[in-house]
Parts: C-alpha cells; structure tokens; sequence
C-alpha cells in the first residue's frame, strides 16, 4: 500500500472509533446528574436512587428498580421524561408478540422482556433473545 493508501485508512478508522463511541452512553456519577433530573427521578419513584447513570448527548439515562420492578428511565436535558422502560413478565407480552417469538426463535430462551413507553404514550415491547435486543412496535 502507498502511503496516501495508509492515511485514508487510518483517517477511516479513526472516523468509525469516534461514531462508535459517540453512539454508546458516557458513564456518569449521580453528581453530574442535573438537580431537576434528580428531583423528577425522586418525585416519580418515591425515594429511589438510580444504580447506573448514563449521559446520551444531552439526554440523561437512569436505571433502578422500583417495587421489585428493573426500570430504565431517558431524562431529556430540561428534567422532563422521554421515555420509561420496564421490565415485564414473558406472560404480560401481547399474544401476537409471544407467538412471533415462538414461531420466528423456536427453543431460544427469553431474557429481559420489557416495555417502553414514550411519554407520547407509544408503546413498544423488546426481548432479549441471544444476547441481541429485539423490538417489536405496537
């Protein structure tokens, strides 16, 4: 390879690096969370304290259980919620959902059923099947 070769590759990996890590969340402590963010995650869940902060662009993700109950809560910038996701029971999936699953991933096991509700009220459902997350719009 010539040495113009050799540049635009590595201009190429250093481009897909930086897509790939601005895709994934940034780690954060409960102290750089906002003080409304906070408070909101406070007033909706009674006292709880999220376990894991992430920070996706301005948006603040949050994950905790509640009640017994593994949630996964998207703050946007201003406090307010974008979207919750919460762990459900395989048996409180939609019959249409179980049987896709049943016909499309015969004898694979189902991990993590959930629910994500937007706070337009759009639902989704997602599984966790093979270690992919697969979602499924209703």
């Amino acid at each position: 390879m010539g040495k113009k070769t050799n540049i635009v590759c590595f201009r190429i990996i250093i481009l897909f690096i930086i897509t790939v890590n601005s895709s994934f969340g940034q780690k954060i402590s409960e102290k750089d969370v906002p003080a409304i963010i906070k408070h909101n995650l406070d007033s909706l869940y009674l006292g709880s304290k999220a376990d894991k902060w992430e920070k996706h662009g301005t948006d603040y993700n949050a994950w905790l259980v509640y009640k017994e109950i593994k949630k996964e809560i998207i703050f946007l910038q201003d406090g307010s919620v974008w979207s919750t996701k919460t762990g459900i029971p395989i048996n409180e999936l939609p019959a249409s959902i179980r049987e896709d699953i049943k016909n499309n991933y015969p004898d694979k096991e189902i991990i993590n059923p959930s629910v994500y509700i937007r706070k337009e009220g759009i639902h989704s459902y997602s599984v966790e099947i093979n270690g992919e997350e697969i979602f499924f719009p209703w």
